[in-house]
């Protein structure tokens, strides 16, 4: 006899969630990566380092803040280094991500990791003000789900 399942996912009105917010940040995040692969042999000469210029044009240091790119406070998320780096992140996306998005609802969900990805840059620019070096990765994103899931299921850790 089967009770009833205990880790079933409702959102705060009682129902089942449809997972919208997910499946559309990892296309993006994956899209992003394939687009910086493709664009691996293309480097900026300006730049020592031999990284893409998609790359280049997504990461996030103080240097470009400063001088007014801010939208890098967004796109620096959708970079990634390597294959390790977006698996992992996109591992975490997922593993808690669902249940967050099956509580909060999809709206909400946006709004949780996308203040989270900022709260991340601002959490690496404070430290790192003066580095020249740049940051790439949805490891704020991800870790403020992982928050939001500690927070929201506390008897579950």
């Amino acid at each position: 006899m089967a009770g009833p399942d205990r880790f079933q996912v409702h959102d705060f009105r009682g129902r089942k969630p449809d997972f919208q917010a997910i499946p559309l940040l990892i296309a993006l995040n994956i899209g992003a990566f394939i687009l910086q692969k493709l664009s691996d042999s293309r480097v900026d000469p300006e730049t020592p380092m031999a990284i893409g210029l998609m790359t280049q044009k997504m990461w996030l240091s103080a240097d470009l803040l400063r001088h007014g790119e801010w939208w890098r406070l967004v796109t620096y998320g959708f970079a990634h280094g390597d294959f390790l780096h977006i698996f992992f992140n996109l591992y975490g996306l997922l593993y808690f991500g669902r249940s967050v998005e099956g509580v909060i609802g999809s709206v909400r969900f946006y709004l949780l990791y996308f203040l989270s990805l900022l709260g991340g840059a601002a959490m690496q620019m404070a430290w790192h003000w003066h580095s020249p070096v740049p940051v790439i990765g949805a490891s704020g994103a991800v870790l403020g789900l992982i928050m939001a899931a500690a927070t929201i299921f506390p008897e579950q850790l």
